[in-house]
């Protein structure tokens, strides 16, 4: 349900070729009632073309505050490209989250 929420809050600012988002809660040692805590988002639009990778983020996060205090997500893997910029890059491993389990005590 989050992630529909997620996607559709960018989905109406942006013009999207590629959009995915991933639950990573359960790689993370959080509170077992904040299993919606973790997310990785990974964009691909054209929207970001001539924009710095700061920007893009900060323009995201502005898309998600809501949704970021409604549903206490505590934290945001964002990768954000644009259509030429995906085609060109090594893709390999650039996805990959750490696990972060029993790491951290929250």
């Amino acid at each position: 349900m989050i992630i529909k929420i997620l996607k559709k809050k960018i989905q109406l600012k942006l013009s999207c070729n590629k959009i995915k988002i991933y639950n990573e809660s359960h790689k993370h040692n959080s509170n077992p009632s904040l299993k919606n805590s973790h997310y990785k988002i990974l964009i691909i639009s054209n929207d970001f073309s001539n924009i710095n990778l700061i920007d893009r983020h900060r323009k995201i996060y502005f898309l998600l505050t809501e949704c970021i205090n409604k549903y206490k997500i505590k934290s945001l893997s964002i990768y954000t490209y644009t259509i030429l910029e995906w085609t060109n890059i090594k893709k390999t491993n650039i996805l990959n989250s750490p696990a972060c389990k029993n790491v951290f005590n929250y």
